[in-house]
């Protein structure tokens, strides 16, 4: 089974999440939000 982290929002929350061994991580952190094109 894989894991995921959402809001991942700064580099303190990554190390954790790294440290923990989360398969994938998603959040402001690495990209904000995008407005979709219509």
């Amino acid at each position: 089974m894989q894991t995921i982290a959402e809001f991942v929002e700064n580099e303190q929350v990554f190390r954790i999440v790294k440290e923990l061994e989360i398969d994938y991580s998603q959040g402001y952190y690495f990209c904000a939000p995008k407005e979709g094109i219509d």
